[in-house]
């Protein structure tokens, strides 16, 4: 043993959790961890994406780029360097549905970080310091996944994904008052002195904000209805990308967890990297489509859940010359999900699947955050659910979820790259879709 060091001994125990909700409708809830650790303070919020319009898109990303503006142009750079002094562990991260400010600091930072994560969470942000202009910059980066999910919902819900450069700061305003409401939000914090204390402080914190708590509940702007569409984007781009997808379920769906084990199925393999142990080298995407087929550069399943919708699908890249050979060899991968799989096989995709959630939830940052969502869409904790789902998934269910991509939905086609708007038609795909 060092000399003059004590080590610090706790019993194991199960992680325990508390929720209140407060008057204004912010939920509140702590995690009691079992290991003196540092502290976590999560603000999550039940609005992403899938909340802008034409007129306010990109309004997710100009609030990422004003992050750190608390009500005047001052306090950017004061709010900056506060954070830096705590050791800058503020940041936030936003998807279709979901937005997330983080940080983590030391026991006796509590109280500071918290004050300073609610400025950079629900003070009111404007164009004084920068304006959307500066967004027609990222319209010339095609996020293949984003396209994708846009021919999939027309371009609204979690099909959101157009950018105003031109977006006015009334609307970006408007943006804010209707979605960054308090019956949107949960306030969540680890390790903490106790959830007495922690649900006192934030309720005496957010008195700072009669704005925000005066701000009414707003429902999506739009409901997340799968259509199915076709989108090419010619490019230079000699390599290109190809997807073919279908529609998913939502998180609560009782074939959710057969959706992750497919994922697991396939999985993601590319040229420079084709696995290892562990990494994925008995993927079928390995297997199937990368070892054995030389114009397939790479593969990513992809598996999308949401709160009112899902989806579903396959993108490979290659060469462009071989555009047609990739969307037969999307559709015959995806049919072969309906053939009997082996049992070594579904044993390998469970066991990485529950790898991959355990690994996730080991970290207390990203174990607050999942709770959180769990609360905000389940209205309940269910993490611990998982294992027991997961082992009930029978190769019959597969097979059946399988069956019904293609049954209950028209395909969705994506293509980025050379020579993708002369390659084979959409209804060709759909004939090649629904050949037997």
């Amino acid at each position: 043993m060092i000399p003059g060091f004590n080590p610090i001994f706790k019993e194991d125990k199960s992680t325990k959790y508390q929720i209140t909700t407060l008057d204004c409708g912010v939920n509140v809830m702590t995690e009691d961890s079992a290991f003196p650790f540092h502290t976590d303070i999560n603000i999550v919020g039940n609005f992403g994406t899938r909340n802008e319009t034409q007129k306010t898109g990109g309004a997710m990303k100009m609030l990422n780029t004003l992050l750190f503006m608390g009500g005047d142009n001052q306090s950017i750079l004061q709010n900056y360097e506060l954070n830096q002094l705590n050791g800058g562990g503020i940041n936030m991260h936003f998807d279709q549905e979901t937005t997330s400010y983080k940080c983590q600091c030391i026991p006796e930072d509590t109280e500071s970080m918290l004050d300073l994560l609610l400025k950079t969470a629900i003070s009111p942000k404007n164009f004084s310091v920068f304006d959307p202009s500066a967004l027609s910059e990222e319209l010339e980066h095609i996020e293949f996944e984003k396209i994708f999910l846009k021919a999939a919902y027309d371009g609204k819900g979690v099909g959101m994904c157009d950018l105003n450069p031109s977006m006015t700061e009334e609307d970006f305003l408007d943006f804010q008052n209707k979605y960054i409401t308090p019956h949107r939000l949960l306030i969540s914090g680890s390790n903490v002195p106790s959830h007495e204390y922690f649900v006192n402080l934030v309720q005496q914190m957010l008195k700072k904000y009669p704005q925000f708590l005066n701000r009414k509940f707003n429902p999506n702007p739009y409901e997340s209805i799968y259509v199915g569409k076709d989108i090419r984007i010619e490019t230079e781009n000699q390599s290109v990308e190809i997807g073919v997808g279908f529609k998913g379920v939502n998180w609560q769906h009782p074939d959710m967890i057969v959706y992750q084990t497919i994922f697991t199925i396939i999985g993601n393999s590319s040229y420079f990297s084709t696995g290892g142990p562990g990494k994925g080298m008995h993927s079928r995407a390995t297997k199937n489509l990368l070892n054995r087929l030389s114009y397939v550069q790479g593969a990513d399943c992809i598996c999308n859940l949401f709160t009112d919708s899902g989806f579903f699908g396959l993108k490979l890249t290659g060469t462009h010359d071989s555009i047609n050979e990739l969307v037969q060899s999307c559709i015959r991968e995806l049919k072969l999900l309906q053939m009997p799989i082996s049992p070594i096989e579904l044993q390998r995709s469970k066991n990485i699947l529950k790898s991959l959630i355990n690994l996730a939830l080991e970290r207390q940052q990203d174990r607050l955050e999942e709770c959180a969502k769990h609360i905000i869409y389940f209205k309940q904790i269910k993490i611990d659910e998982f294992e027991k789902l997961i082992d009930k998934v029978s190769t019959e269910d597969i097979n059946r979820v399988a069956r019904e991509l293609f049954q209950n939905s028209r395909p969705t086609v994506t293509m980025i790259g050379e020579g993708v708007t002369k390659s084979i038609s959409y209804d060709q795909i759909c004939k090649l879709c629904y050949k037997q």
